[in-house]
């Protein structure tokens, strides 16, 4: 496991970990609140969606949940750095 933060604030212990099975963790005194691996389970928490097994990524869920309010389609675009 790597630490990416690890500092203490008036109110909290903070961590930042990165793990081989969850990717990067938050860590509120010691109790894990975030995982990136959860972004699905999370997102279709938030948008009151039952859980799925297709393959679609939290950006896609989104994009169509948006998508359906508006009666628009919508599209992600990533930005990475190169070089």
């Amino acid at each position: 496991m790597q630490s990416h933060f690890d500092e203490r604030s008036r109110f909290q212990h903070i961590q930042i970990l990165e793990t081989a099975d969850h990717w990067r963790m938050l860590i509120l005194d010691g109790l894990v609140n975030l995982a990136e691996s959860d972004t699905k389970a999370y997102t279709h928490a938030i948008m009151g969606l039952p859980e799925m097994g297709n393959g679609e990524s939290g950006e896609d869920l989104i994009s169509k949940f948006i998508g359906q309010l508006l009666h628009k389609s919508i599209s992600w675009i990533k930005h990475t750095q190169s070089g």
